[in-house]
């Protein structure tokens, strides 16, 4: 599934397939390819990313990653927190489906809020 996520992603490269496209259209190329596998996705974020939204929402999606990175090294609690994120990223596509989506949310807003609640703490 891999190999044809990425064939196809040399298709389109900067923008992608768009959201919503991906299961349709690596079930068919896998199907041209004589295999007729059920439930198919890239099985890595960062390739999900890549195929419907291209380079330029790979940058994007990249740029917060990154964000919320520079932010968990600054508090050790946080750190391990995103590496089992990025970890589990690498072997699925958790932010296609609603939990991996609200669990992202909800730990990137603790780790990029956790220096606003802090400011306001040392302020009173």
């Amino acid at each position: 599934m891999v190999k044809a996520t990425i064939d196809l992603i040399k298709e389109r490269p900067f923008l992608g397939y768009g959201a919503g496209t991906e299961k349709d259209l690596i079930h068919r190329e896998l199907k041209s390819r004589d295999l007729d596998l059920h439930k198919v996705h890239a099985h890595n974020q960062f390739l999900s990313v890549t195929f419907q939204y291209g380079i330029l929402g790979l940058s994007v999606f990249l740029f917060i990653l990154v964000s919320i990175f520079l932010k968990a090294i600054r508090h050790l609690e946080y750190t391990l927190i995103f590496f089992l994120i990025i970890t589990s990223m690498l072997t699925d596509s958790y932010l296609d489906v609603q939990q991996g989506l609200f669990y992202f949310a909800l730990f990137g807003s603790l780790i990029l809020s956790y220096r606003i609640e802090k400011k306001v703490n040392n302020s009173q």
